[in-house]
């Protein structure tokens, strides 16, 4: 990789703005433009000249292999124009140089400062900036001199040549890690996961992730903020769900890293694209069932994850046929809502336990653990998942995998469903709960809905209780 550090005035970096990929990839997203205070400190400590800002790092377009000859510590001017030139991508600065570019096209104003200039007889003068617009300077006799100033003002940068690979890890170590998240973190990998969670949720991104025109940082049909990649790490947790590990693991920043990284779809183009197609289908489906916005304001990243369940699990169990998308989607935010809330009926058990809201929500409604994700899918099959009128149940009589006996287990606390006591999986029984369905001699389904955890004595009550029912 080669390295050549020149002088660019902020003219000169606005001559070269059309040339410039300011938000690569690997990039985070422009943020500055929601500090307007930071950005105005930016703009004033640039007119007042006299401050050093950090250095621009802008790739060489990967043609121009002359620039290796060139001696790095003795640019000529001509040497430093044809650099200037080849520059195509703001690897690290995109923040300062997207703020010089919006105050020039009067995104914001300046904002009140005095400034010190020197007349056309020498002497030293003072002009008082009244939060002008950048084209009010322009205009202006005395501002324009200013302004000219900020112009000329030149920035310090470090023209790069290298491979995308190079390019990538030389973003991350510029950053200060502790300030980046995790998913922007992600982002800058060079992995086939990355690529394509980045094209999918913000490059070229599915319908669903369509920004509000009025404010990018929001989704048009998503209610949690779009800033810091948000929509890009909840896309990744949709894919660790597809991807069925995500769901056993959990979806925390450990696991996250691991799928971005994960070999299997790096080598196996053939599983990658069947992975996307289904996530894809996933994602038309989703649109579909949130597009008129109805729900818009409970769509957390939560809520999202949840719901990325629901519809995986749906498409992809053969005993479930969904005859509508849009009734699966009443039933779903219906029935979100209804867990959601402390106060609701249904979750006295837990309000008796003594949790408060916060632990309540964070611990069994949205925690992306294991133990969280299993009672988060257990609840919302115990609660309509397969009996909703969106759905049709092939197989109404079948009996429960396993592992969503596992998630019933957790949502009851790891407890008998009867008596209580704390009970190890492999000690619980398959129970039914009678309470509200019958038992299967008296023809009721062997549902999740229909299913509880039970110890060994209350087993033995239930079924002699159904035997001389019987």
């Amino acid at each position: 990789m080669k390295q050549i550090r020149i002088d660019m005035t902020i003219k000169e970096l606005l001559n070269v703005k059309g040339q410039l990929n300011m938000n690569p990839a690997y990039q985070r997203d422009y943020i500055a433009g929601g500090n307007k205070p930071w950005q105005r400190k930016l703009i004033g400590n640039l007119m007042k000249g006299g401050v050093v800002l950090p250095n621009l790092y802008i790739r060489v377009n990967n043609k121009f292999q002359d620039m290796k000859a060139m001696d790095k510590d003795n640019v000529s001017e001509t040497e430093r124009l044809q650099i200037i030139d080849e520059l195509i991508e703001m690897i690290d600065g995109q923040q300062r140089s997207r703020t010089i570019f919006d105050f020039v096209d009067d995104v914001f104003t300046s904002g009140n400062m005095s400034l010190p200039y020197i007349d056309e007889y020498g002497d030293i003068e003072t002009i008082d900036l009244k939060s002008p617009y950048a084209s009010d300077m322009r205009q202006d006799s005395d501002m324009v001199r200013v302004y000219k100033d900020f112009m000329n003002y030149k920035l310090s940068i470090v023209a790069t040549l290298g491979k995308e690979k190079d390019i990538h890890q030389m973003f991350l170590d510029l950053n200060d890690l502790n300030t980046m998240k995790d998913q922007e973190k992600r982002n800058a990998m060079n992995t086939e996961i990355a690529a394509w969670i980045r094209t999918k949720a913000r490059l070229n991104p599915h319908p669903l992730f369509t920004r509000q025109s009025t404010d990018p940082n929001k989704g048009e049909f998503l209610g949690f903020s779009f800033k810091r990649m948000n929509q890009d790490e909840s896309l990744a947790k949709l894919f660790a769900i597809t991807d069925g590990s995500g769901v056993e693991s959990g979806l925390g920043k450990t696991y996250l890293d691991k799928l971005y990284n994960k070999i299997d779809y790096t080598t196996n183009t053939k599983e990658m694209k069947a992975t996307t197609k289904h996530i894809e289908t996933m994602l038309d489906k989703i649109y579909q069932m949130v597009s008129d916005k109805t729900y818009l304001n409970m769509i957390s990243n939560g809520c999202f994850a949840n719901l990325s369940m629901v519809v995986n699990d749906l498409l992809t169990d053969s005993n479930v046929k969904v005859k509508d998308w849009n009734k699966v989607g009443d039933w779903f935010f219906k029935t979100h809502n209804m867990l959601m809330d402390i106060n609701n009926p249904f979750n006295k058990d837990m309000k008796n336990a003594g949790l408060n809201e916060t632990i309540f929500k964070n611990k069994t409604r949205l925690a992306s653990d294991r133990e969280g994700m299993y009672i988060r899918k257990s609840l919302l099959k115990k609660n309509g998942m397969y009996t909703n009128d969106g759905v049709t149940l092939v197989d109404p009589k079948r009996v429960i995998s396993d592992i969503d006996f596992e998630g019933v287990w957790f949502s009851f606390n790891k407890q008998c469903g009867t008596c209580k006591c704390d009970l190890p999986l492999h000690e619980a029984i398959k129970g039914h709960d009678i309470a509200y369905s019958k038992g299967v001699k008296k023809g009721g389904v062997t549902t999740i809905e229909n299913t509880i955890p039970l110890c060994k004595s209350c087993n033995k009550v239930q079924v002699e209780d159904q035997s001389v029912l019987s």
